[in-house]
């Protein structure tokens, strides 16, 4: 598309490509929905240090964007497998506090092939094998996370008012780039601040769209998964403590600032 010289053709290729992400954006979310219900149907939360889940609706494409999602929601380290003819392809992701690749080759035993690194693996399987594979699994979780692990942390890098937010502020933090693992994305902390405009989005409002303000400072920001947060307190009323990080948002053309909810809190002297 970027290289035809016909704008017809760069149309309808662009159509084309705009029709091939949809449809994986839908493979993505039918393997999300899919896990989720695996997840509330076979993990004991109270039990299970590794999520493994194995269907024949996973996608094996996705596998790896959904096992993400996971390890964001239930901070636990995540093996999804993709099921097609007795045969298993898996994708896992992990916490900083378990290493995955070490994992599976303390259960390469119950594998046909296995790769990748601490926080992102691949492997494949036998079908028949997978049930011990989750098993041993867990047994390599318990030796190595404790409880303490398993609770999500924010790692702060500094905190900001929000006034001190500009364009200016995201072009240096943008020289930090790239950002992975190993060079996260920079996490800040305002105090005190006060919602306002909340508006619940997405298909099963589960989202949040907001419009924070601490002083002279305002900014927008959005929310995902802390419907049930703000459901539970009172935003117009109470001042919050807000970790979260910054993005460039770009809508019909139009570039700006916005925060990335991590994590919120009442403030102590609201």
């Amino acid at each position: 598309m970027l290289t035809s010289t016909s704008l017809k053709e760069a149309k309808v290729l662009a159509r084309e490509l705009d029709r091939t992400n949809q449809e994986r954006k839908e493979i993505q979310e039918e393997t999300v929905a899919e896990a989720e219900s695996l997840f509330h149907h076979q993990i004991d939360i109270e039990k299970n240090r590794v999520i493994v889940l194995a269907s024949e609706i996973f996608h094996p494409g996705v596998i790896g964007i959904a096992a993400s999602r996971l390890v964001d929601k239930y901070h636990r380290p995540t093996v999804l497998i993709a099921l097609e003819a007795g045969q298993g392809k898996g994708s896992g992701r992990s916490i900083p506090q378990f290493n995955l690749f070490k994992a599976f080759t303390d259960c390469s035993g119950h594998l046909i092939q296995f790769g990748g690194h601490a926080y992102a693996a691949g492997l494949s399987i036998k079908e028949d094998q997978v049930d011990a594979f989750r098993n041993t699994m867990n047994e390599v979780g318990h030796r190595y996370l404790t409880e303490e692990d398993l609770i999500p942390e924010v790692q702060v890098d500094t905190e900001l008012d929000l006034e001190e937010i500009d364009r200016s502020l995201f072009s240096r933090m943008a020289l930090l780039e790239p950002f992975g693992a190993e060079n996260p994305v920079p996490c800040f902390l305002s105090r005190g601040v006060k919602f306002q405009e909340v508006k619940f989005i997405g298909k099963k409002k589960n989202h949040v769209r907001f419009r924070v303000q601490q002083g002279k400072g305002r900014i927008e920001g959005v929310g995902f998964g802390f419907a049930d947060v703000f459901e539970s307190v009172d935003p117009a009323k109470d001042l919050f403590d807000i970790a979260y990080e910054l993005n460039l948002s770009t809508w019909n053309g139009r570039e700006k600032l916005e925060l990335k909810l991590l994590d919120i809190r009442l403030c102590a002297h609201s």
